[in-house]
């Protein structure tokens, strides 16, 4: 296989407009792609990904502009040379028949066989390689149609790398694939970049795993590429939701992953952080729809900027510093407007003694506390104040807890308001003696 040093650009567009007949779909591109780097293209359904691709395979014509391939024009190039620099996966479904995993990969040495399509011993030797490459040489012997759509991938891929190419194209690589495949595929991608120097562009919907594979991002939106650049700085949480229309949801660019947005319709509890310790009772509580707010939360604390993320009213601190009595007491405030407390179990250290002190304060006054804290170690946190804790083994424990505590609350309520109804009616009502003076 080819090794071409990195640092040398391989593709570089300009001023590119590409389109169906004389319609432009995307105008004005201008990209450039050094040679092992990852450029993914994203964008939402119609933004003119694929145009794009299709056009730099040669499928559809430029409606104007230039692109160069490995220094030269790309749309000059006879295509028996072209297939040797560049190979191409879209997302049409490959039907060869009877043909098997084997012969399929075999395919990408056509640019190298000449007239009659002869495979030598080199060509076979490329092809078991390009197989090995993608962890694929188990279903060399089997037929292409009786693959799955993960494995189906693998073989295709496999043929790709037969051309042995500078530069892959990619739509939609991961779009029909289950998880193990998915991760498969993309490991395969990023390690063909990283060791064989290959240049990739892939026109992807997962923003996460864009940021967490490609060198280069380009957001296509509104027939132009809006923004190009490493996704460190362009996947920004305003730049995802501009991109993408998104209203609530929102990319969180720290943590890699999109998160839903405010809940509310159930709560508020509040939650105490430290750590880590409350991450996982953050998302399922939000997931279960719980108002949350939350603190004292650090600054560089994970909980604190989950929690944030989450549309969480949350109270922080500067970083290892004990709170102000201005952060405890807005603490404080939020504990009496919420209808339980969660401790998340978080460790007892020297700047999170107000915690400590806010958590049993709450339990003292009898707000109702579910804890993720062992018994023993929270019997020696709270003292006499332990034994109205509601103790749950985990999160789900807890989240299951909260709900029969809601319930009963609410069955409560509704025979509370029966009974004041049926003494009213037994008594005339409390304004019938005072109507009977007054008459």
């Amino acid at each position: 296989m080819n090794h071409p040093a990195n640092n040398q650009t391989i593709l570089r567009l300009e001023n590119l407009s590409v389109g169906h007949g004389q319609t432009p779909v995307l105008a004005g591109v201008n990209l450039s792609l050094e040679s092992g780097r990852f450029l993914a293209l994203l964008g939402p359904n119609g933004a003119g990904k694929t145009t794009l691709l299709r056009t730099l395979a040669r499928l559809l014509p430029p409606l104007a502009g230039a692109a160069s391939l490995a220094g030269q024009n790309l749309w000059a190039m006879p295509m028996d040379k072209l297939a040797r620099i560049q190979a191409v996966v879209l997302t049409d479904r490959l039907t060869p028949g009877l043909l098997g995993a084997w012969e399929v990969a075999a395919l990408g040495r056509h640019p190298f066989t000449g007239f009659f399509g002869r495979l030598n011993a080199q060509d076979r030797r490329i092809v078991d390689q390009a197989l090995e490459m993608v962890g694929a040489t188990h279903l060399a012997a089997r037929r292409f149609e009786r693959l799955s759509d993960g494995e189906k991938q693998k073989i295709v891929l496999a043929r790709a790398l037969a051309q042995q190419p500078r530069l892959i194209l990619l739509d939609e690589p991961t779009v029909h694939l289950d998880l193990k495949h998915r991760l498969e595929v993309t490991t395969i991608l990023r390690r063909l970049c990283r060791t064989m120097g290959v240049a990739v562009i892939a026109s992807m919907h997962e923003v996460d795993m864009a940021a967490r594979v490609a060198d280069q991002v380009a957001l296509i939106k509104n027939g132009a590429v809006i923004d190009h650049g490493p996704p460190e700085r362009v996947l920004s949480g305003a730049a995802v939701s501009g991109l993408y229309d998104l209203d609530g949801p929102r990319y969180d660019s720290r943590l890699g992953v999109i998160e839903l947005g405010a809940g509310g319709r159930r709560g508020p509890l509040f939650v105490f952080p430290g750590g880590g310790a409350a991450a996982g009772a953050l998302k399922l509580l939000h997931k279960r729809d719980y108002a949350l707010c939350c603190g004292v939360a650090h600054q560089g604390d994970i909980d604190g900027h989950l929690a944030q993320a989450l549309g969480a009213r949350v109270v922080m601190a500067p970083p290892f510093a004990a709170p102000s009595a201005a952060k405890q007491e807005a603490c404080r405030q939020l504990i009496d407007q919420a209808w339980a407390v969660v401790d998340s179990g978080f460790a007892v250290g020297q700047i999170n003694q107000a915690n400590a002190a806010l958590l049993r304060q709450a339990a003292e006054g009898g707000k109702p506390v579910f804890s993720l804290r062992p018994p023993e170690e929270a019997r020696a946190l709270l003292g006499q104040a332990a034994q109205g804790v509601i103790w749950c083994v985990d999160e789900l424990d807890l989240a299951g807890k909260l709900a029969r505590r809601a319930h009963r609350g609410a069955e409560d309520a509704e025979a509370k308001s029966d009974a004041t109804g049926q003494r009213a009616l037994a008594g005339g009502g409390e304004d019938e003696p005072r109507a009977r003076a007054q008459a």
